[in-house]
């Protein structure tokens, strides 16, 4: 009995950490180097307060199934694209639990995305609240972001984000 617990500790300590699979620590002067289409992914799996990311190269999506990556306003993302583009996005969402569609689910208020292209991207909600290509809702700060491609929802829908109550753009 005790081996099997000590072994499910293990297993426990093991898979509740966050271990980007690519380069870089996540701080502003040594962020998450973002490689390709599952890299960008593992953003989702982060918590910390404050992470900062950056595009190496550009990224080819196509083929991969996405999901929008959720960021509260607790969790302070930075995103830098470096000039780079994200190619052939394809997000595809009935709501579930996420109610709002896009690159990003939802953009925090301490959040910033900047210098980032999305290209030939196709996002599509059949429900919730707001769909967009880079964000359904963004209360962050957007500089530099472009996008093109389709985008089709139920309500707030937009090339770039489908609802901004905050932030800048």
């Amino acid at each position: 009995m005790t081996r099997f617990i000590g072994l499910l500790a293990i297993i426990i300590f093991n898979t509740t950490g966050f271990a980007f699979s690519g380069n870089g620590s996540g701080t502003s002067g040594d962020p998450y180097q973002i490689a390709n289409c599952s890299q960008l992914q593992e953003m989702d799996l982060d918590g910390n307060s404050t992470t900062y990311y950056i595009l190496v190269n550009d990224i080819d999506c196509d083929g991969a199934s996405f999901t929008p990556i959720l960021i509260t306003s607790d969790w302070q993302a930075k995103l830098n694209g470096n000039n780079h583009t994200i190619f052939n996005l394809e997000i595809s969402s009935d709501g579930g639990s996420n109610d709002s569609v896009g690159l990003f689910s939802r953009l925090g208020s301490n959040s910033r995305v900047e210098q980032l292209i999305i290209s030939n991207a196709n996002v599509t909600s059949t429900a919730g609240l707001a769909t967009g290509i880079l964000a359904g809702i963004s209360q962050g700060a957007i500089e530099g972001v472009m996008t093109n491609g389709s985008v089709s929802g139920v309500d707030r829908v937009g090339g770039l984000v489908g609802y901004a109550f905050a932030g800048s753009i």
